[in-house]
């Protein structure tokens, strides 16, 4: 028997303790199914050759085994056994419901029992406006050959279509953990820097069009323009960046807490010359209470002012940021996206859609393996991360009230 546990928080401050019973004579709809063919030489590097079949029941689609290339993905999350991939189809197909491309992501979410610090993440992001991107999702089975191989994460992979860039225009162009927002002993010291690629840029290629010179010019600005070069309002740093992005970007991170999103797990991007830079969000495992290790969050709300560019955003103000961010949060809550109630509604249906699968990922995926800090399963890891969002989302709104 299944149980079902939510903790709602209510405006009075209180829990809402509902429980019910899943019917284990019905069983689940079947999840989308990968199954990948013949893996012996992919590993981190390049992509290489292999094959993969896929069929969703639910629409019907399938195709496949048909040829594609695939790689292991990962930096810190290159150490656990269960891995993730990106792939390359031979042909653009609409995967799960989503646009046709050819690169996706298969997400492993191995130190993630829930599942849902990444979905819930982006589905916030997209939620505050309809300009912003973050990776659509679903949850899909993966197979290695005929052998079951875990619950995944099939996840569009940012690029330059679906960062809406007008590829034909020459100022369109987007990078990948730019350290655009990192000091000057970072870039001096960071061993792994590419001093032709320094700013990681993905599109256009380096060898047709090099924006180095462009996003160190930005980096300077934000370190060292004058203030009032900074704040100018026709000049100043909303002339580079686009300010709602930015905004929807700061709540994002006071909201999940993701200490690891303000250097680093982000996509810079512009969509043609003229444009301001705009954010989307990559890689938010390390939220909703857990570090990217699994351990805790500690207790409070994030400061993203100890890094330089928030710092001189709240100090500045310009254009008068500090009262639009707070404005900003106030909209989203009366329109019940930032509330708790809103966000433990996302993160239950994650766990209604998911919580069929979660036990057989955890025989193949034990919970007790040395990278795990406690033994909570998915069962008792979601309604802990709607029990952090009652008390943290408060802790935001106290905050922000402040300004």
């Amino acid at each position: 028997m299944i149980h079902r546990v939510l903790f709602l928080g209510a405006i009075a401050g209180l829990f809402l303790l509902a429980g019910c019973n899943a019917d284990p004579s019905i069983p689940p709809p079947p999840l989308p199914r990968f199954q990948l063919f013949e893996l012996d030489s992919v590993d981190y590097g390049s992509k290489v050759p292999i094959r993969v079949a896929y069929q969703n029941e639910l629409v019907p689609f399938a195709f496949g085994p048909t040829p594609a290339k695939a790689r292991y993905r990962g930096g810190a999350s290159s150490v656990y056994p269960k891995h993730s991939f990106t792939l390359r189809l031979a042909e653009a197909q609409s995967l799960c419901g989503m646009p046709k491309d050819k690169d996706w992501i298969l997400n492993a979410s191995y130190i993630d029992r829930s599942f849902s610090r990444h979905t819930v993440s982006y589905d916030l992001f997209r939620a505050f406006s309809d300009r912003n991107i973050a990776p659509q999702h679903a949850p899909v089975e993966v197979y290695l050959g005929d052998a079951y191989y875990g619950l995944f994460l099939l996840m569009e992979r940012l690029d330059g279509t679906r960062l809406q860039l007008d590829k034909k225009n020459s100022g369109a162009c987007y990078f990948k953990d730019p350290p655009v927002f990192r000091n000057q002993r970072f870039m001096d010291t960071y061993p792994h820097l590419d001093t032709n690629n320094l700013y990681h840029q993905k599109f256009p290629k380096v060898r047709k069009r090099n924006f180095n010179a462009e996003l160190d010019s930005l980096r300077q600005f934000i370190f060292y323009a004058s203030d009032s070069a900074f704040a100018d309002a026709d000049q100043g740093i909303f002339h580079r960046f686009d300010q709602s992005s930015v905004i929807d970007w700061h709540l994002l991170l006071l909201v999940t807490n993701n200490g690891d999103g303000i250097a680093k797990n982000f996509y810079l991007y512009r969509q043609r010359a003229g444009d301001p830079f705009r954010i989307a969000p990559w890689d938010y495992d390390s939220t909703f209470g857990r570090d990217g290790d699994s351990e805790p969050h500690w207790e409070g709300v994030l400061e993203p002012e100890q890094h330089v560019f928030f710092q001189r955003l709240m100090e500045l103000n310009p254009n008068g940021y500090r009262e639009a961010l707070k404005q900003r949060f106030k909209d989203l809550q009366s329109q019940g996206i930032l509330t708790v109630a809103g966000i433990n509604e996302r993160l239950l249906n994650q766990w209604e859609r998911l919580y069929p699968y979660f036990d057989q990922n955890a025989q193949k995926w034990p919970i007790d393996e040395r990278f795990y800090i406690d033994a909570c399963k998915a069962d008792c890891e979601i309604p802990r991360m709607q029990e952090w969002v009652t008390n943290h989302l408060p802790l935001v709104a106290q905050k922000l009230q402040s300004l």
